[in-house]
């Protein structure tokens, strides 16, 4: 059953026990997570356009933290998906359609939070994706932002 995401992060689009593999398997689940939540169009498209991206410069920012991000014509909105690894790493995959001015805010404040090693802890050991996206909402609100 498709869910349906009301805002650009959601508890359907992230995965806590998301399994280590190569880039390509990772985007590939991750694009699935945004597909399920009835904000991609078109998921070809929006690997492609993260693809696309990544070759311009790895999205790499930590060892443990990686921000495969695009602008996309297969996106309907901003979406974001992330997988939690080994409950070790973040993988956060973020799209979005031409027409949205919100993207850079909305990644701005989702790098402030990643900044904080203790709070990326604690959304690693998340026990289920519930767990994990209020510890996140609650921390993007403290930079004004909703998800």
């Amino acid at each position: 059953m498709e869910k349906k995401n009301n805002g650009w992060i959601s508890p359907s689009c992230i995965c806590t026990d998301f399994a280590d593999g190569t880039e390509e398997n990772t985007f590939n689940r991750l694009s699935i997570l945004l597909e399920n939540s009835g904000c991609v169009a078109d998921r070809n498209q929006v690997l492609k356009d993260i693809e696309e991206r990544e070759e311009r410069g790895s999205t790499q920012l930590t060892p443990s933290i990686w921000i495969p991000h695009a602008k996309s014509s297969g996106v309907i909105k901003m979406c974001t998906a992330i997988g939690i690894i080994k409950h070790s790493k973040l993988c956060i995959m973020v799209s979005w359609p031409e027409n949205n001015s919100q993207h850079l805010k909305r990644i701005a404040a989702l790098m402030d939070v990643l900044q904080n090693e203790k709070l990326v802890k604690n959304i690693c050991s998340a026990e289920n994706s519930d767990q994990a996206y209020s510890i996140i909402s609650s921390h993007l609100c403290l930079f004004g932002m909703s998800c």
